[in-house]
């Protein structure tokens, strides 16, 4: 091979190996480029897994806030949607109705009827006088309320000087008596009945009223009249409160009043405020814990009330040290399905994961463990706290029918007298008779609560 032929094969290989560099370096760029996108496609694949984690989280979350409802939350009946809840209760073999034992209160007739009316024949078709006759007699009762009319009572008080000595002699109206013109104590308990114990607004109150009497009320008539009261009840509350320090088990329970536009507090959590918050976590979420220890806290009910049948005062203590067990060990398996199953939701507020409502309940479970399990080593502690929420509740009753209370007085006031009329509701005493009585300056106060 000549020189020029050698110098043809160098050049033609040196340009071969310049455009292999150069597609190599083409190659190099391109890789470098799809590395580069490569991460930015990681990091967009990390970040819509992450979205996709909150996203299904948001969702659970709304789903388990759309499908609460009165039996498996502590929401109210009234928050229900269209869709009727399961009913939790369990069957105990007896029939629907009256229960055996049960006193009615059918309408009976009474002996001595306070009006008569004989409906008689005073003569026979052929003209014969039955007047005086003797028969056979049959009677029917009918109970009805006389009319209601207002009555004025006027007290006058008299001055006169004796004619011997001239000592003056004069008489005081009684204490209740205070103004020239005023309602007494029986129409005044009536508006604190209708306006406290039955719920009923003010402009409704005043209707009803006139309605039954004819007499126009205002409105600030009947508040004036709940804020005698309300002073009159000082001593009351004051003796309730000084008992309900020496009670051996006191109820206590908690509801949101809205006052003056914010939230206070009417003031514990019972086992059956728990068993609906177990039944809305399986419910919602899936979790089995909550349906094992919603068992367990049954079962243990069921044997205390079969000891409480046949007398007995107290479980054993291998049968309170095996239930202790169960209790702790569901709630371990609890944490665990909860790590399982949860989705981890970063607050917005401090960055920071978010517990779950089952992991919530699982840490109040565990810390107050003898609080929760306390009818079984106490037998006087009843399973729930039914007693203290059937009063609380009326404060959520009252702000659905008449909206929130404008004032510190006004939140007070009801509080005060609802707890009266229900102190003397549960000791027997007639309502009426005791509001009166209160108007009065002398409330029922029970020796033991």
């Amino acid at each position: 091979m000549d020189d020029t032929n050698v110098d043809n094969y160098n050049n033609g290989i040196t340009e071969i190996i310049t455009l292999l560099k150069e597609m190599n370096s083409g190659l190099i760029n391109q890789i470098s480029n799809l590395n580069v996108e490569v991460v930015n496609l990681n990091h967009l694949i990390s970040s819509l897994r992450d979205d996709n984690t909150i996203l299904l989280a948001r969702n659970i979350e709304l789903e388990a806030m759309h499908n609460k409802n009165s039996n498996n939350s502590s929401k109210p009946p009234s928050s229900n949607n269209n869709k009727k809840p399961s009913n939790s209760r369990t069957k105990t073999g007896r029939s629907s109705g009256g229960q055996v034992g049960h006193i009615g209160k059918t309408l009976l007739k009474i002996d001595n009827p306070d009006n008569i009316i004989d409906i008689r024949k005073t003569t026979c078709n052929c003209g014969c006088s039955l007047s005086g006759l003797e028969g056979k007699i049959q009677s029917k009762q009918v109970v009805d309320l006389p009319q209601i009319v207002m009555k004025v009572t006027e007290y006058r008080t008299h001055e006169v000087v004796c004619p011997d000595c001239n000592e003056v002699h004069t008489t005081e109206f009684p204490a209740t008596v205070s103004q020239p013109v005023q309602y007494g104590e029986n129409l005044q308990a009536l508006m604190v009945y209708l306006s406290n114990y039955q719920l009923v607004p003010l402009a409704r109150t005043t209707e009803i009223i006139k309605n039954l009497t004819g007499k126009n009320i205002s409105q600030g008539t009947i508040v004036n009249a709940n804020k005698r009261l309300y002073d009159s009840l000082e001593k009351f509350e004051e003796a309730i409160k000084e008992q309900l320090k020496k009670v051996e088990i006191l109820h206590t329970d908690e509801s949101g009043l809205r006052l003056k536009g914010k939230i206070n507090w009417v003031h514990a959590e019972c086992n059956a405020h728990n068993m609906r918050i177990l039944k809305g976590i399986h419910e919602n979420f899936g979790h089995t814990w909550a349906i094992n220890m919603g068992t367990l806290l049954i079962e243990i009910k069921r044997q205390v009330d079969s000891l409480k049948c046949i007398g007995a005062t107290s479980m054993a203590e291998s049968d309170i040290k095996a239930y202790d067990e169960r209790y702790k060990i569901i709630i371990a398996q609890g944490k665990k399905e909860d790590a399982e199953k949860c989705l981890v939701k970063i607050s917005k507020k401090t960055g920071n994961p978010v517990k779950s409502y089952a992991l919530r309940l699982l840490r109040k479970l565990e810390e107050y463990d003898i609080e929760t399990l306390s009818f079984m080593y106490d037998f006087n502690i009843p399973f729930d706290n039914n007693l203290a929420e059937r009063d609380i509740r009326m404060v959520k009753l009252r702000q659905k029918i008449s909206g929130c209370f404008r004032s510190d007085t006004g939140g007070s006031l009801f509080c005060r007298i609802r707890s009266y009329i229900s102190t003397c509701n549960k000791n027997g005493q007639d309502i009426m008779e005791s509001l009166k009585n209160a108007i009065k300056g002398d409330p029922f106060i029970p020796k033991n609560i």
